[in-house]
């Protein structure tokens, strides 16, 4: 799921909330990385399940970032790098709207740079 997506999407959990559309809380937390991402059928789940890369780093992310922070998005170095390579329309509105959030540790003691995606703003600059 591409920045745009996923701040579409946290926008409007939020707004559904906001209007008591959704009638429980609904908190979320997202990390989004660039990587591989391969679907198996998983018979244990006797469903399909997703591996590689990309779901990984994305929880590596949201590792780094402390579990009493909710109702945000967070996003990897390497995917600010990367659209910084392809020069997307929307690379702009995105860098105006991340927070960089330093460098913390993963699980396994490693090191991400991670950086803080306003959705509000990013949607607000898009439109």
């Amino acid at each position: 799921m591409r920045p745009a997506s996923r701040a579409n999407l946290a926008c409007l959990v939020e707004k559904r909330y906001e209007t008591e559309i959704c009638p429980v809380g609904f908190h979320f937390r997202m990390g989004l990385h660039v990587g591989e991402v391969y679907n198996f059928f998983d018979p244990g789940r006797d469903d399909w399940n997703f591996i590689g890369d990309g779901i990984n780093g994305g929880q590596r992310v949201l590792f780094a970032i402390e579990k009493t922070t909710d109702d945000v998005l967070f996003v990897s170095y390497e995917v600010r790098r990367e659209l910084l390579k392809k020069e997307t329309g929307m690379a702009t509105e995105l860098f105006a709207a991340l927070t960089n959030k330093g460098r913390r540790m993963d699980k396994h003691g490693n090191p991400w740079r991670v950086y803080e995606l306003d959705h509000a703003r990013f949607m607000h600059l898009t439109s």
